[in-house]
């Protein structure tokens, strides 16, 4: 059994669209990501799962509601984080574990093992929350958008 998170991971970016709708969108390219590692896996389900914020709304005045997540941030922290430069690997700050990644359209995607690396990230928060919330996230198939 997964490791229990106290609320959904949370994706965070600064003004990026971060749903899986709009083709070339920061969403749509975690969704192709998270897609290529579980096939089944549904638009609606990426939305129930990832909770998404955008780094306008400041990262200072989400940290009581992040406290005890695992949150994703894609493309530079902000500094009032205390966050090293490390890509991929958690960081605990605060309560708060703290993961980074480069927006989708970096460069860095252009290695095909970064990129895989990534979507395993994406996975295993996915999977990880629906081992806890299996009835609240998976929808028939006739449902799925």
């Amino acid at each position: 059994m997964a490791k229990r998170m106290s609320g959904r991971p949370v994706l965070l970016a600064h003004n990026s669209l971060l749903y899986p709708y709009l083709p070339g969108s920061v969403g749509w390219h975690i969704f192709k990501m998270l897609k290529s590692r579980v096939p089944d896996v549904t638009r609606r389900n990426y939305l129930k799962v990832f909770d998404r914020h955008s780094l306008g709304e400041s990262a200072y005045h989400l940290h009581a509601a992040l406290r005890g997540r695992v949150v994703v941030i894609l493309g530079g922290a902000p500094y009032s984080l205390n966050l090293t430069d490390q890509l991929v690997h958690p960081q605990v700050v605060a309560g708060i574990t703290w993961r980074r990644l480069p927006l989708p359209g970096d460069r860095w995607y252009d290695d095909p093992r970064n990129r895989a690396v990534a979507a395993m990230v994406f996975e295993s928060l996915y999977l990880s929350w629906l081992e806890m919330e299996p009835t609240d996230v998976r929808v028939q198939c006739s449902e799925c958008v």
